[in-house]
């Protein structure tokens, strides 16, 4: 089984090369307020429960959704599209929208990269997981708790990424502070003025 960084995006909200090639002019760009994608994410988390799907990563930004998915290469298609096929059923019926009227919630198609590294996977998770602040949209508790228990069968991934992190702030410390033979417990004062490395930056 492998890991794949997913990403859909929502109806007409990208320009692909066909569109371009054929002159088709683009609908209407499907976007989400802060209610649908918790309706979304909600209709997904019971669909990878229900699948038994493993992920250790997802967040949902407006017009995209990025899932960090654990998979056999030749399955992704039908994970995927069953997490798009299910997930647009119910969340058409939330809308009170007819079963014979036409609603497109997913584009056609999707993106799929394969994670070939430590470093790719601690990249990939950390983009993922800070992708609302990257895109300037506020923090929702209530989507984080579904979030949070969508990925619980990925405990080993959290465990990967903690790692990463710390391997890293160590790295930090040995930049920051020895060169000037000090630690983060002798000069807090210091770091106070803001000598230390800048977080929320993509």
């Amino acid at each position: 089984m492998e890991l794949w960084h997913i990403t859909l995006v929502t109806h007409n909200s990208r320009v692909s090369q066909r569109m371009i090639e054929y002159n088709v002019e683009r609908g209407e760009p499907l976007r989400l307020d802060s209610a649908a994608e918790l309706i979304i994410t909600s209709e997904i988390a019971k669909i990878i429960g229900k699948h038994g799907y493993q992920i250790y990563a997802y967040n949902i930004c407006v017009d995209h959704v990025h899932i960090l998915l654990k998979c056999a290469a030749d399955a992704v298609p039908d994970v995927v599209k069953t997490i798009k096929a299910l997930s647009s059923m119910q969340y058409k019926k939330s809308l009170g929208i007819q079963d014979d009227e036409k609603f497109h919630l997913w584009a056609q198609k999707f993106n799929r990269w394969l994670i070939e590294s430590d470093e790719q996977l601690y990249n990939t998770m950390a983009y993922i997981i800070s992708n609302r602040r990257k895109h300037g949209l506020p923090e929702i508790q209530e989507l984080d708790n579904i979030i949070s228990g969508m990925v619980a069968a990925g405990e080993c991934g959290k465990e990967v990424l903690k790692q990463k992190i710390d391997a890293i702030d160590v790295q930090n410390d040995a930049l920051v502070y020895e060169p000037y033979g000090l630690t983060e417990e002798d000069d807090s004062a210091t770091l106070s003025a803001g000598i230390k490395v800048v977080e929320g930056k993509a």
